[in-house]
């Protein structure tokens, strides 16, 4: 997988941890999703549309290559930080992964004691993630654009392999410049 999809895919990824995160509090209350309109699919959450054609100039994709910077260096903090939370609850990082890996299926061989410190650890990463949504959409507003507009961007990167090529060209570019230089090396 690209680096522009790993980071489209963080991006949405982190918004939906986000829209969705009362939903894993209340997992035991029944909830009737709102039918869909006659003849339309339902969508599934992070489910990717084809997107209209995406207009976008250079100025634009340089915005976004701003943005999706930053984001990825959001993210990678807030991996870090995830990690700490979960092993300062007491809990190994490999058996959190199994037991949200479980329940995502609807299934678990988790303790009532460790599902007790997974709901507990669930919730504070969940207050984590409400402020680092707000910290994407602001870096993605002081790059100029809307979270509107970054997502369009980021969904037609997903179906525009000429798009993904010329975003990824950019960052890489920018990435090569943000590493510090090496010095020459002398060849005595």
């Amino acid at each position: 997988m690209s680096f522009v999809r790993i980071l489209v895919s963080l991006f949405i990824g982190v918004m939906l941890v986000v829209s969705c995160g009362s939903e894993t509090e209340d997992r035991h209350e029944e909830h009737q999703p709102d039918a869909p309109v006659e003849g339309e699919q339902p969508e599934m959450p992070g489910q990717m549309q084809e997107p209209a054609d995406v207009d976008l100039d250079d100025e634009e994709i340089e915005k976004f290559v701003d943005a999706a910077i930053e984001i990825q260096n959001i993210h990678m903090g807030a991996q870090e930080g995830m990690a700490e939370r979960i092993e300062e609850e007491g809990m190994d990082l490999q058996r959190f992964q199994e037991i949200q890996a479980a329940q995502q299926q609807g299934e678990t061989d988790a303790t009532d004691e460790e599902l007790e410190q997974f709901q507990s650890i669930m919730q504070a990463i969940q207050a984590d993630q409400a402020g680092l949504q707000e910290e994407m959409e602001d870096v993605i507003e002081d790059a100029g654009l809307t979270v509107q507009r970054y997502e369009e961007i980021a969904n037609a990167v997903q179906f525009d392999e000429e798009l993904l090529r010329e975003i990824e060209s950019k960052m890489d570019e920018r990435m090569q410049g943000q590493m510090p230089q090496q010095a020459p090396q002398d060849p005595r």
